[in-house]
């Protein structure tokens, strides 16, 4: 046994009551642990203890159902989410972090899951970028066995999705809630999410259609086209050097493209979505980034806000609901955000956000996730956080309003942060089957390691010495 994933096991263990099980109890969890994840070290303990901690979380939502196996948001059952207690919300950010793991045929059962004729419905009543992360999946493994399975559901999807939600604008209409964002300032219309999924399923349809020899490549290349040149066009706000969301009262309405009512004209963390998806974005945009890291707009004690702290909605919509996305520091868009910076510092070097930045931030996101109570600290990971005392937020209120409910967001899987690691921090990437290493974390750690490392068939060990980087190929 591998002794500090038992060590780190066995303190989670002790932190949290077990509940709900579903596949894998607590007893074992090392052993899964070991067998399956990444064994990463660093020279930050915080953010190698909470990397353990998001992975050991993650297994407490691998159920085996009749269906398949699925990977679930919340461990209770709750009266939103489809069967087996399945939503579709954050499945993004499930394939972000199963695709690290060993057990390759998780992350391809998850999908076939959300696939599935009697699932679909459940999958498109939230925006999620579904299409584009289960395609990539199959283009950066390469993964073409797989990727044929899946392709002709994948454009089924795809299709629906553009049909039921295009507007006369040729972009695509949801609603806050939708995105899981329930109150935000921007509210519904044409938001940077649905139509940057848009964009980024275009692309990766495209680039899996070629790898196939579909006939379909240039159908889905030119969407991409149309898309980028939209988004571009009506979604960039050069007075704010910003991408904004357009409100609209539903989908027949007339948008706000002017931006003339000012109580929606809001900055808000979605628009960092589109630097997730290749060729979005040009670089005379990327001064976006310059008001991330600025403790006038995104940057807040306990991480990035949602909304724009200079924005008078900022923490004022005066809605009596626990979840409020008008500035609250929220993981799953953290997670959206950090994945912007690294996807696009991988390609190339900014003068707007550095890799030291996005080490700061990740490691601010690492400080986040804990619960102190009764004089006690434990590793935690909730729903969303006060940005200026770390306290979480919808949790706080169910609390004082008597409700039920006050554990449904503990160990609360709707975001990532392994995959923000290994593929940020340690800057581990495949692509077309190849590993390359090019860390982001350098002149911030002395050290990391990745062992158990499985790219395809194979098993590497990486390691960095605070200047130079060391792969070798293991015995499977």
């Amino acid at each position: 046994m591998n002794e500090l994933i038992r060590k780190y096991a066995e303190k989670f263990a002790s932190e949290h009551a077990e509940t709900v099980i579903n596949d894998i109890p607590d007893a074992d969890a090392a052993a899964w642990m070991e067998e399956n994840v990444p064994h990463f070290t660093c020279s930050d303990k915080e953010i190698e203890e909470t990397y353990y901690f998001r992975f050991w979380t993650f297994r407490k939502h691998i159920k085996t159902t009749p269906d398949g196996r699925v990977i679930t948001e919340f461990l209770p059952p709750v009266p939103w989410a489809g069967r087996h207690n399945v939503i579709s919300c954050p499945v993004a950010h499930h394939i972000s972090e199963a695709r690290w793991l060993r057990d390759r045929e998780l992350v391809r059962d998850d999908i076939r899951y959300m696939l599935l004729p009697s699932s679909v419905d459940n999958t498109v009543l939230y925006d999620n970028p579904l299409v584009a992360s289960a395609a990539k999946l199959c283009v950066d493994s390469p993964d073409p066995d797989f990727g044929r399975e899946i392709l002709p559901s994948l454009k089924v999807l795809y299709d629906r999705i553009d049909r039921d939600q295009i507007t006369r604008y040729g972009l695509y209409y949801t609603s806050n809630g939708c995105d899981g964002m329930e109150y935000s300032v921007s509210g519904q219309g044409l938001r940077l999410t649905m139509n940057s999924y848009m964009y980024g399923g275009a692309y990766w349809l495209s680039r899996l259609c070629a790898m196939l020899g579909d006939g379909d490549e240039k159908r889905y290349s030119a969407k991409a086209e149309e898309l980028k040149k939209l988004i571009n066009a009506l979604l960039w706000d050069e007075k704010d050097g910003f991408f904004k969301c357009r409100h609209m009262e539903d989908g027949n309405a007339d948008a706000d493209l002017g931006l003339s009512d000012p109580d929606r004209d809001c900055m808000e963390e979605v628009g960092f979505i589109p630097w997730i998806y290749p060729g979005l974005c040009g670089e005379e945009q990327e001064r976006a980034f310059d008001r991330l890291t600025d403790g006038k707009h995104f940057s807040a004690p306990y991480g990035i806000t949602v909304a724009d702290m200079s924005h008078p909605k900022f923490m004022n919509l005066k809605v009596d609901h626990e979840c409020m996305w008008d500035g609250p520091v929220w993981p799953f868009a953290t997670s959206q955000t950090l994945t912007a910076v690294y996807t696009l510092l991988a390609e190339k070097e900014s003068a707007h956000v550095t890799p030291s930045d996005y080490m700061d931030m990740l490691s601010k996101y690492a400080s986040s996730q804990h619960l102190t109570e009764n004089g006690r600290t434990v590793n935690w990971i909730d729903e969303n956080l006060h940005p200026f005392t770390g306290r979480w937020l919808a949790r706080d209120l169910i609390v004082q309003r008597g409700r039920p409910g006050v554990g449904r967001g503990e160990n609360y899987n709707h975001s990532s942060f392994c995959d923000l690691v290994l593929s940020g921090a340690c800057g581990i990437s495949v692509s077309g089957g190849k590993l390359t290493v090019n860390p982001l974390c350098k002149g911030k750690w002395d050290y990391f390691t990745v062992d158990n490392l499985a790219v395809g068939n194979e098993i590497f060990s990486v390691a960095f010495d605070g200047e130079s980087v060391t792969v070798r190929e293991m015995k499977g």
